[in-house]
């Protein structure tokens, strides 16, 4: 996305690594170093582009940025009971077209997400079984203090949701061959598990000179161990939800990406390594990159801005920010209404300084005596 008001005056981009080419040839803004080693002509010299210094790790991330985990935790259903009915029926498919098409129902009127749960981790107990906090109806649940004692609830910032579930009628796995030999023909329920307030972080490096090139991109989902204990209390709080479902009588037949012999063996050696295993396994990106060009500020030694309040780059006059990269930190949501507000931020800067540069001309006009304002 690129947006150049009237006049050439300033340019808005979005957030992923990009360069131009002048007379030159390619030109880039990011650390000296690595444009460097790519043959790329250094417009400014910016670490918060580049890299981010962690003095607990000490590492060097580039582009460090970070995105929702997601681990589908799936069900076998009967088929009655599955939108999965009008891919393994004819007649079922013609039925439910003609009742979308003439009343506007059935199966085909459903949107593929109809509602998410979110909760916090810190309100739950280590599996997810009920609540942090003991009280009277139960009287053997502790908090665990090694995980949650840098937690306190009257601090907004432990508010936030970090866990998201969304059912779903399908399997959310994105494995063709293991979908095609087992998913496509198979009535699925699926909790999909969205951790939503990630601690770890990932990187982007670029790869060559040439924009077409796709940049070397490390998720880094479980970089940070505290992913993982949130990654198992959400899965927990998946099968306790699927447990709730069968004591309804809903029809769960079998749990089919996390399966019961898996769970059984961890409930037996009183660990986590079939659970782990599983999450590694399954766990995939949402697809919510963020923060990869941080709005604060450049001095900062730990996490070096990119841009200001205003969303304009450091240290380069007349380029724009627009989108989820400009998070300090991910949204604890889905980025799509956050990254559409910081673009409608972004036209009005865009267009206050226009009008501000006019008023500008307008007064030095004024100064040298003239009437005339433009």
């Amino acid at each position: 996305m690129q947006c150049i008001p009237e006049g050439q005056k300033e340019i808005m981009r979005d957030g992923r690594r990009w360069d131009v080419k002048d007379s030159d040839g390619k030109i880039g803004i990011d650390p000296r170093q690595h444009l460097e080693d790519h043959n790329i002509k250094v417009i400014h010299d910016l670490p918060g582009v580049g890299s981010n210094f962690d003095k607990r790790l000490t590492v060097i991330n580039h582009n460090p940025q970070t995105d929702h985990p997601r681990i589908p935790v799936a069900w076998e259903i009967p088929i009655s009971e599955s939108i999965i009915q009008v891919a393994v029926s004819p007649l079922k498919a013609i039925l439910e077209l003609c009742k979308y098409l003439l009343f506007g129902t059935g199966i085909m009127s459903l949107p593929s997400q109809t509602l998410s749960f979110f909760t916090r981790s810190q309100s739950l107990n280590e599996d997810a079984t009920g609540p942090l906090i003991k009280d009277s109806s139960s009287p053997n649940i502790e908090p665990t203090p090694t995980e949650t004692s840098h937690l306190h609830p009257s601090k907004p910032q432990n508010q936030v949701p970090d866990i998201e579930l969304i059912p779903l009628a399908v399997s959310a796995t994105d494995d063709m061959k293991e979908h095609q030999s087992t998913f496509s023909k198979m009535g699925i329920f699926c909790i999909l598990v969205v951790i939503c307030n990630p601690l770890s972080r990932g990187s982007v490096q670029l790869t060559s000179s040439s924009p077409h090139s796709h940049p070397a991109v490390d998720l880094g989902i479980f970089s940070n161990p505290g992913n993982m204990i949130l990654a198992r209390r959400a899965v927990h709080l998946a099968l306790a939800f699927g447990k709730t479902m069968l004591a309804s009588e809903f029809p769960l037949l079998r749990p089919v990406t996390f399966s019961s012999e898996s769970q059984d063996l961890d409930v037996e050696h009183g660990d986590h390594e079939e659970m782990d295993k599983f999450l590694r396994h399954r766990v995939r990106n949402t697809f919510h990159y963020s923060s990869t060009c941080r709005m604060g500020s450049e001095a900062d030694e730990n996490t070096p801005g990119v841009v200001d309040n205003e969303l304009s780059v450091h240290g380069v006059k007349g380029v724009r920010i627009a989108d989820a990269s400009v998070f300090p930190k991910i949204v604890s949501h889905h980025t799509m209404a956050p990254a559409a507000m910081v673009a409608t931020r972004c036209a009005g800067f865009l267009v206050g300084a226009q009008n501000n540069s006019q008023d500008r001309v307008g007064r030095l006009i004024s100064c040298k005596g003239s009437t005339i304002l433009p």
